[in-house]
This record gives structure tokens, sequence and C-alpha cells, in this order.
């Protein structure tokens, strides 16, 4: 499950007709949990998720990630664009006219812009500035998809919670 935040919904919305097809739920409430033993559990409950569509003017939309890859996917593929699996980054040149990525089978390819989708270890980011190490934070983001009212045992409903724990930071 993954939280879409406004901003990543406001350049979503410049595809003509991505934003109304992506599928999930919007986020209403969340619920910040402490997984340490000398914390009750409960930190809080707050309606964030209101204030920020009401200042951002998007909402925050949980989605299952593998139905927002296929609906970009599909939404590429129909507008001409093409998707390269399988090519590792290896250099990033940017000029005023656009961006060339350049991988290690030989393959370069140019455009306006680079949308590096690469996850924890980017190779975009490496390339972009450096070599550097991940940091654990002592925060972790789970999404749980249930509604309030919904009895155990019975299928999710929709998505209104989002839940946050804090632990201590090691090193």
């Amino acid at each position: 499950m993954k939280s879409l935040q406004p901003n990543g919904l406001r350049v979503l919305s410049l595809i003509p007709g991505l934003f109304a097809s992506i599928p999930g739920k919007d986020i209403v409430s969340m619920s910040s949990y402490s997984t340490l033993q000398e914390d009750d559990g409960l930190l809080g409950d707050n309606d964030v998720p209101t204030d920020v569509r009401e200042v951002f003017g998007y909402p925050m939309r949980g989605v299952r990630r593998m139905e927002l890859i296929k609906l970009l996917v599909d939404t590429a593929e129909a507008q001409g664009i093409p998707i390269r699996w399988d090519h590792r980054l290896t250099n990033i040149e940017q000029s005023d006219g656009g961006v060339k990525a350049i991988f290690a089978n030989g393959y370069i390819d140019t455009g306006a812009f680079l949308v590096g989708c690469d996850g924890l270890h980017s190779a975009t980011r490496t390339v972009l500035f450096g070599e550097e190490p991940t940091t654990f934070l002592g925060l972790t983001q789970v999404c749980g998809a249930a509604s309030p009212n919904q009895k155990r045992g019975s299928t999710c409903i929709r998505i209104d919670r989002w839940h946050q724990s804090h632990s201590k930071r090691q090193g």
C-alpha cells in the first residue's frame, strides 16, 4: 500500500484523465502508535489529511502499489511514452534543452525531464548526488485498510487510518 501525497497527485493530475483514474481511497484521518514497551501504544489521532486537502487542493490517497504501477504503465503506453525496463542508469547529462540518460548497456535516451522510480537504493540519486549511505530515522509508517466500524474477519471496506510508529534511533 502506498500513500500518494498532494504534491505527487498534483503532478499526476497534469496528465489528462489520470487523476480521476487513480484507484484507492482518500485518507481522512491518521493515528500514531508507539512500538516502545514503555508507551501505551496510541499516541494520538488527527484529521491532518482533511487539512492537507484544504491547503494543497489535493488529498492524501492510499493505493495498492501494483494497481498504481499498472495504471501508470498503461497510461504511459497509451500516450506513446516508452518505459525502459531492466536498464541500469550510469550517468545523467542535463542542459537547458533537457536531460540525457545514459545506461550501462549503452542505451542513451533524451527528454525534457527524467523520472527516477528506483526506490531506496536509487541509482538516479547516486548519479546526481554521489554515494550517500541510507540512515534509519526511527520512523516506520504502515497504512491500514479498515473501516472504523469493521468487524473482525470481515472484508476491508475503505482506507481511513494512517499509522505511524516511532522507535529509538540505533547508532
